[in-house]
């Protein structure tokens, strides 16, 4: 078993400078930068909304990049004894992403960094119920994206913000400059 792994970490090794070719759509170069805005669904707890996001990146290397996000929750409500209490979620987060890809155009990533994420609650029949709660929080995703241009990609992932109790299912489009 351990020469099975250590062969398939060689090739790997071996054949990841091909990856890195300038024809190869995949792999953006160091030193490029991207915006990103995402559409999706936040859910806390057991309630969920829309969520918008919007980011910034920086390729420092291949396969590993930088990247500055913020997710603005949407807003749910909910009637408790003819009371009603809206709730948002936000995050800003601070993440490294690593990159694989997997053909030309089709990147799998994985993201993992820190996240200040924060909640209200309004209860609009008594104010003095009304708060907000935030926290410093590890997140982690996963996704792919599929450059359908040499500056254009759309994504889809999946990224969880930790004792949060936030994850956030999402798709959208990144914009190489």
């Amino acid at each position: 078993m351990k020469e099975i792994v250590s062969v398939l970490l060689v090739s790997a090794a071996l054949s990841a400078p091909a990856f890195a070719g300038s024809d190869n759509f995949a792999v953006d170069p160091v030193g490029s930068k991207y915006a990103a805005v995402d559409l999706g669904i936040i859910n806390y707890g057991s309630n969920s909304a829309t969520s918008i996001g919007i980011g910034a990146g920086y390729q420092f290397h291949p396969y590993v990049a930088g990247e500055i996000d913020y997710i603005f929750g949407g807003t749910y409500s909910t009637s408790v004894l003819g009371s009603s209490i809206d709730t948002s979620a936000s995050s800003l987060q601070f993440l490294a992403v690593g990159n694989m890809a997997l053909t030309n155009e089709l990147t799998a990533f994985a993201k993992a960094g820190l996240a200040h994420n924060s909640v209200k609650v309004t209860n609009n029949f008594n104010p003095l119920a009304t708060g907000t709660a935030s926290s410093n929080d590890l997140t982690f995703g996963i996704g792919i994206k599929y450059k359908v241009a040499k500056d254009i990609s759309i994504r889809a992932q999946y990224q969880d913000y930790g004792t949060a109790s936030m994850s956030v299912i999402s798709v959208g489009a990144m914009f190489a400059f």
